[in-house]
């Protein structure tokens, strides 16, 4: 893959931005100046009241705009298998689970995971709010994992394995049922694959948050047959939601696997074609160290009041390895950066260290524009992508 870069520095120009349709500084201008729970419900009002869609078949044809991988299959978050989008006609294995059941293999279909299980809640809809639909928090899954390994045990990390003769376990990305590992809960738990904790996390901080009016019910009315149903990760509040041994699990997985341009492409999918609501903990992760983590003293400000610099930054160079592109940056500390196509969308975003170098070769062809951020300056750079 070949790129060529384009030197043109732009000023002005906002840190934090998505799709173009989408103004983080709006949208999320009622949170500003607020800390903690205070903060907490601030977001609670502004994510709440979204369109409400259908089990069926709303959450099925969510699935294509939401839960698509660039090759067409479909997103498994238990398993590596590379499901195909819809219904089979003759329901054979490897779409989308249908009358036939859940299978025998994690690979014979996908199913609608209510990550954040029905039992939780009691159950039934009359304190579900829009929980039981809401696409947030349900992710394509291999049925088979979903009902024999998963089912509404809590999400922890696992120390012994549970052995189950029919069953792979762990699945093939890694996911595994066994007993919790974490100081707090020894019970029999799920733990998902590192490359998705992340993903977890800020899906439980989202129902935290959207739902925190009906956690005191369902923490009364959770239906869990086994000695691991909602009262074991919640608390019966409004505030916190968790237990303390669950958010110290939450915020370390969400600290070790950032956000993906998975779940950006997910966030802006379920808010432009869905339910018009947003994951806040997709788009500004800081926020969860505002509300439960180290910065719970501190009021939170959107981070988009920044300097700018008619010096550009950085430059863009190709790399021996043509996989990647080096920038040299007029810096020696850990880099901010968020990379755009032409559309505005966010394509990737993170930090980056010395000697900064970035992975292209999962770019498409086209033209992208790179922002670097340091020391409250920022400075833009277009690239083109062969």
């Amino acid at each position: 893959m070949k790129f060529f870069i384009t030197y043109i520095t732009f000023f002005c120009v906002f840190f934090y931005v998505h799709a173009s349709e989408f103004d983080s500084d709006v949208y999320y201008q009622e949170a500003e100046g607020k800390q903690q729970y205070e903060l907490k419900t601030a977001l609670h009002k502004i994510i709440r009241g979204h369109t409400r869609v259908s089990y069926t078949p709303g959450i099925w044809q969510a699935y294509e705009k939401t839960d698509l991988r660039q090759n067409g299959t479909v997103w498994c978050i238990y398993t590596s298998c590379p499901f195909n989008y819809g219904v089979h006609p003759d329901y054979v294995e490897g779409y989308q689970c249908g009358s036939t059941g859940m299978g025998y293999t994690e690979c014979f279909c996908y199913s609608r995971e209510h990550s954040f299980p029905k039992s939780f809640w009691g159950g039934g809809t009359a304190l579900s709010d829009t929980v039981y639909t809401d696409v947030f928090h349900i992710y394509p899954a291999s049925g088979r994992v979903n009902s024999v390994l998963r089912n509404d045990n809590v999400y922890a990390n696992v120390g012994t394995i549970i052995p189950k003769n029919n069953d792979d376990n762990p699945t093939s990305n890694g996911s595994k049922l066994g007993y919790s590992s974490v100081v707090g809960y020894d019970g029999q738990a799920f733990e998902i694959a590192d490359e998705y904790k992340g993903d977890i996390a800020r899906t439980y901080f989202y129902i935290a948050t959207r739902y925190q009016h009906l956690i005191p019910q369902w923490y009364t009315t959770s239906t869990g047959t086994k000695p691991n149903n909602a009262r074991f990760i919640l608390a019966s509040n409004t505030s916190s939601v968790f237990q303390s041994w669950y958010i110290n699990m939450l915020l370390a997985w969400h600290r070790q696997d950032p956000v993906s341009a998975k779940e950006i492409d997910r966030n802006n999918a379920v808010y432009t074609y869905v339910q018009n609501n947003r994951n806040p903990f997709i788009d500004h992760p800081e926020l969860v160290e505002y509300i439960w983590g180290n910065k719970q003293s501190e009021k939170w400000r959107q981070p988009t009041s920044i300097k700018t610099t008619t010096e550009n930054l950085f430059s863009i160079y190709p790399a021996s390895d043509t996989n990647f592109f080096f920038c040299d940056i007029k810096s020696d500390a850990d880099i901010r950066f968020v990379i755009q196509d032409v559309s505005g969308k966010i394509i990737r975003r993170g930090v980056f260290s010395p000697p900064y170098q970035f992975f292209i070769k999962d770019l498409h062809k086209g033209i992208y524009i790179m922002h670097v951020k340091d020391n409250g300056m920022l400075s833009k750079t277009t690239f083109f992508v062969k």
